[in-house]
């Protein structure tokens, strides 16, 4: 039994009622006994995409969520640029097409951009892409147009035969992509480009790297990106566990403005889902 003075520590904080025994069936009584404490609790956004009990009724904390939920929703100062990496559009279709009513710069990486510029009319040789969803990034880019918002595709990109350590990689314009190379990388001029287009803006928010950066020598244009954030005078929100690995691997995590690793909560959340803890703090509110 608990008395005064005595310090609980509930380890395991996605428990649902099923999992609380014949004890702890009647959750009023549970949680009855859970109010006359001081409660504290950290929630990291990666849980709060689920619903179990522990999640839901506990109303006193500080937690990870809201402090995401308030960078996204209530913090950004404008202009917004967004960033988002990753091998397939059809992952982040949605997010995407939610992105452009709330930003005013989007910037496309990794397999995503090779989508884009197949949307483009350019060759990708063997690159990563899905040539089934380029309707749908033509959609996204005439629908950036029409909005006025600030959709860069790279000018140069290296590329290689296979992405594998030690590939002789060679930087081309983007409209001279073999077909036998993959694009694995942007090249200097469209990192240029994206600071030109990051320099105007207050706020970024991060997900997912512009190449394929664990693999050398593929990794320069993310490095490149990485460091200008890293000096940028916009508040920075990193958020998913590729882009968390880049700036932990150039050392920069501390010079960024805001980083979480719960990756795919904040893909939820970017893409405007309803996540059940930080619906509960709205309610709370």
């Amino acid at each position: 039994s608990v008395v005064a003075s005595n310090l609980v520590l509930c380890k395991n904080k996605l428990y649902g009622i099923e999992d609380l025994g014949a004890h702890w069936k009647d959750t009023d009584v549970f949680w009855s006994r859970i109010k006359k404490s001081d409660l504290s609790s950290y929630l990291s956004l990666m849980f709060s995409r689920f619903s179990g009990l522990s999640l839901r009724y506990v109303e006193d904390h500080e937690t990870e969520s809201g402090s995401w939920h308030t960078a996204w929703r209530t913090l950004p100062a404008r202009p917004l640029a967004a960033i988002i990496g990753g091998s397939k559009v059809s992952t982040k279709l949605a997010l995407l097409e939610n992105l452009l009513e709330k930003v005013d710069v989007l910037i496309v990486g990794g397999g995503i951009a090779n989508t884009f510029l197949a949307a483009a009319g350019y060759m990708v040789g063997k690159s990563l892409y899905e040539e089934d969803l380029v309707p749908e990034a033509k959609g996204i880019m005439e629908q950036a147009k029409n909005m006025n918002r600030d959709l860069p595709l790279p000018v140069d990109v290296v590329t290689a035969e296979e992405l594998a350590p030690g590939q002789a990689a060679t930087t081309r314009a983007v409209g001279d992509v073999p077909a036998d190379q993959m694009i694995l990388d942007v090249g200097r001029d469209t990192i240029a480009q994206y600071k030109k287009l990051l320099s105007k803006v207050a706020t970024v928010v991060w997900n997912g790297p512009v190449g394929a950066f664990e693999t050398d020598p593929f990794g320069e244009g993310t490095k490149a990106l990485a460091h200008y954030l890293a000096d940028s005078k916009a508040f920075v929100v990193v958020g998913g566990g590729d882009s968390v690995a880049a700036v932990e691997k150039y050392g920069l995590s501390e010079k960024m403005g805001y980083i979480s690793t719960g990756g795919g909560a904040s893909l939820e959340l970017l893409e405007g889902k309803v996540l059940p803890s930080v619906a509960a703090l709205e309610d709370r509110s």
